[in-house]
């Protein structure tokens, strides 16, 4: 085949010196007519040069000498043992012509292939071609006609196993996976007689392509047994079958555990092979080669960027899909190495990848998806909760929500929503799921970390009753499942002393999370972020009792700690600051909520509603230290972008223009400080956004700049707003209503104004 020549060319005669002897030994022999003398016959080597011609970039020229080869190869006068056919030329110059995009030449040319094509070989070639111009195209059902055809015009007997699985492949991509079954049953069960030497792949690709049809169609355990009767032996290249078995059993254990696949690929025998062995040749597997090599630099995790055009050569690299393997295994690398940037990338481009092939609802494609979610999880990224989300959709399609693998994405949901706050809605999947079907009993484990779940959704929703009344049972279920996964137990004593710190039981719960730190030591082989939990757990409870030093000698160390997720290491400093403002430590809080907001912008960009409270909060606490200038930067810049984007439509547009009119209020511009308060007055949603305690600080403070800038029938008005609002939010308040009843009277110049400082004045909070 002519992809095989264009490869070898290109390997092989880049080296110009290598290419000019070539050239001076072939070129003669296209001299055409009456001038062409003694000239050879056309072989492989003129076949080899005019694919070097097209890699070096002189395709035009290359397609003359074709068109004069294809002329020489046409004269009945010259003899023809050991020469390039007509077909060969034929597809040679069709696939230049495809590689240069001049689409509807090639089809020509290919159709006049066809007609001409006798051998079974060549027929499947011609038809391979075809198919993949048309599919191309974007004309699958044309492409799949050809491929019918050109099995239909053969003998079970004389079809080639690439014209076979090319048409297994057609069909599987358009969903018709029993179609492939049948016909790739019907193949294996023609070739397997056959001596191994004329079709050194036939029955043992064939079969692992079946493997791949019944994994797609959920039947795992005939997957593998089809994958335990293949022997590596009976193909060309046998590290990349038994690549291709191990990669399939593996996804079956992800299927039916609901453990990541990177994870299972990761624990079985794919890795424990030396890198490079066989699998490059054909680089169906190169991207995963580091990961055997044991290596960890970035440029080593790019090997999904080397030279794939082998790959095109083999019927292995299209039927399981080569370039997709690829970007999966960069991806996969990248979560090892806890890269969940270079992972997230990677999936998105085989996301986009698998989308134009419309493959992206297959079942391979379902646990790739997952994996995506977890590492845009582990990342805190913004787009996690709609990943998740997706992946528990897309495997409820496939396999129904009472498969293994769609209660992990549950699971997964179910967290990334309590992650964000979210624990009616976490609640709400997580009764659904448990209220379907009754699952396998693979199942067990699953199902009772999303009963942890709903204990903590009653914990967070204050039905604590119901979660400490949970404690017993689920402690057992734990203890049955301590062999297959230990750290259920540790998670259920969590909950529980969780519990008792919403309760209010603090001794308690100092007692329980003190015992499980203790206990978590001494385990082998737990998660750590669960020691992590625990720690942060007492420092809440430490928190609470208003021990706000013994919290931060918590909290401090675990800030430090690498393995924690994103979404914990957030909460943990969001805790760290509301401990330093507890101390009037406002300086060192917003240095903390700055990290905070650093890290958010990386990952969610400056829009993203987590960004916004951190450098919120940030601000307020540079207010709160009298650091009002750098306070006021941040306030005006978010004021600027969400102005821009929201037109004031936002709760933390206000928060940004009330904090910028404070700032300017402390540093006396009163002037700027009453524009600012009357852009949120005027706000036709501002009741909509703000509570009548916000609206009770607005009216206040909008009064008293007013008076300070001298419009006092203005600033008398606002007051009496702000009398009306107190006297139904805080009636006690007798001291600031007082204050407020003497501005009103200086205002109408019946008492004599005295400027006063507000935070004496009118208790500045």
């Amino acid at each position: 085949m002519f992809l095989h020549t264009c490869q070898t060319a290109k390997e092989s005669l880049t080296d110009d010196e290598t290419f000019l002897a070539l050239e001076l030994g072939v070129l003669d022999d296209f001299i055409s007519g009456s001038s062409r003398g003694g000239t050879r016959p056309l072989q492989n080597e003129h076949l080899e040069y005019l694919a070097a011609l097209h890699f070096r970039g002189d395709g035009e020229l290359a397609l003359e000498l074709l068109d004069r080869a294809l002329a020489i190869a046409s004269d009945d006068s010259l003899p023809t043992a050991g020469t390039v056919s007509q077909s060969e030329l034929l597809i040679l110059k069709a696939d230049m012509l495809i590689a240069t995009n001049s689409l509807a030449d090639a089809e020509s040319t290919l159709l006049h292939a066809a007609s001409i094509s006798s051998s079974p070989h060549m027929i499947g070639v011609v038809a391979i071609l075809h198919a993949k111009l048309l599919a191309g195209s974007f004309r699958k059902q044309e492409a799949l006609t050809v491929l019918q055809s050109a099995v239909g015009s053969l003998t079970p007997e004389t079809v080639p196993t690439e014209l076979v699985s090319s048409l297994a492949a057609a069909y599987a991509g358009a969903g018709d996976y029993g179609q492939a079954e049948e016909l790739l049953r019907t193949h294996i069960h023609q070739v397997s007689g056959i001596p191994p030497v004329p079709r050194s792949d036939g029955a043992a690709l064939c079969r692992l392509q079946l493997a791949s049809v019944l994994f797609e169609q959920g039947k795992y355990l005939e997957t593998e047994s089809t994958l335990r009767v293949t022997e590596p032996d009976e193909t060309s290249a046998p590290m990349v079958s038994t690549d291709l078995s191990d990669y399939y059993t593996a996804a079956c254990s992800a299927v039916s555990s609901g453990k990541l696949l990177s994870d299972c690929i990761t624990a079985s025998p794919f890795l424990s092979r030396p890198a490079g062995s066989g699998a490059v040749s054909l680089q169906l597997f190169a991207a995963f080669d580091w990961l055997r090599a044991g290596e960890t630099s970035k440029d080593t995790m790019l090997r999904d960027s080397r030279s794939s055009g082998a790959v095109t050569s083999a019927p292995w690299a299209e039927i399981f899909h080569a370039e997709e393997l690829n970007l999966q295994g960069s991806a996969y690398g990248r979560l090892v190495e806890r890269d969940y940037a270079g992972a997230v990338e990677a999936f998105q481009k085989l996301e986009r990848l698998r989308a134009e092939a419309s493959r992206e609802r297959t079942l391979i494609a379902v646990l790739d998806s997952r994996a995506l979610a977890s590492a845009l999880v582990q990342a805190g990224h913004s787009g996690a909760l709609e990943a998740v989300r997706r992946a528990r959709r897309y495997s409820q399609l496939l396999l129904g929500l009472s498969a293994v693998s769609t209660l992990w994405a549950v699971f997964d949901e179910a967290r990334v929503l309590l992650d964000r706050d979210e624990a009616s809605q976490a609640g709400t999947l997580v009764r659904q799921a448990l209220t379907r079907d009754e699952p396998s009993s693979d199942a067990r484990e699953v199902l009772l970390r999303l009963h942890l779940i709903l204990m903590e959704v009653n914990t967070r929703s204050g039905f604590v009753h119901e979660s400490l009344k949970s404690v017993d049972s689920l402690a057992s279920e734990a203890a049955v499942l301590r062999s297959v996964a230990p750290d259920l137990e540790f998670i259920v004593k969590y909950q529980a002393a969780a519990a008792k710190a919403a309760a209010g039981d603090f001794d308690a719960a100092e007692h329980e999370f003190t015992a499980l730190r203790h206990a978590l030591d001494a385990a082998e082989d737990m998660p750590p972020e669960l020691a992590l939990k625990a720690a942060y757990g007492l420092a809440r409870v430490r928190q609470h009792r208003g021990e706000y030093s013994h919290a931060l000698s918590l909290l401090r160390p675990l800030t430090e700690a690498g393995s924690m997720s994103r979404p914990l290491s957030l909460r943990v400093r969001r805790r760290t600051a509301a401990c330093l403002i507890s101390l009037n430590e406002h300086s060192a809080a917003a240095d903390v909520y700055r990290s905070c907001a650093e890290d958010l912008n990386t990952w969610a960009g400056d829009k993203d509603p987590d960004y916004l409270d951190m450098r919120l909060l940030q601000a307020d606490c540079l207010l709160a230290s009298g650091q009002f200038k750098p306070a006021r930067r941040i306030y005006r810049t978010l004021w600027e972008v969400l102005h821009k984007d929201y037109g004031g439509r936002d709760v933390f547009y206000i928060r940004a223009v009330m904090g910028n009119a404070t700032c300017l209020r402390r540093l006396k511009d009163y002037s700027g400080a009453v524009l600012n308060y009357r852009r949120v007055h005027n706000l036709a949603a501002r009741t909509e956004y703000m509570s009548q305690e916000q609206t009770l600080e607005l009216e206040k403070w909008l009064a008293w700049s007013l008076e300070m800038t001298g419009a006092l029938a203005d600033a008398a008005q606002h007051y009496i707003e702000a009398i009306h609002l107190l006297g139904e939010l805080h009636p006690e308040r007798a001291d600031l209503l007082e204050d407020l009843r003497f501005r009103v009277l200086c205002c109408r110049g019946q008492r004599m104004s005295i400027s006063i400082e507000p935070a004496d004045q009118l208790h500045d909070s």
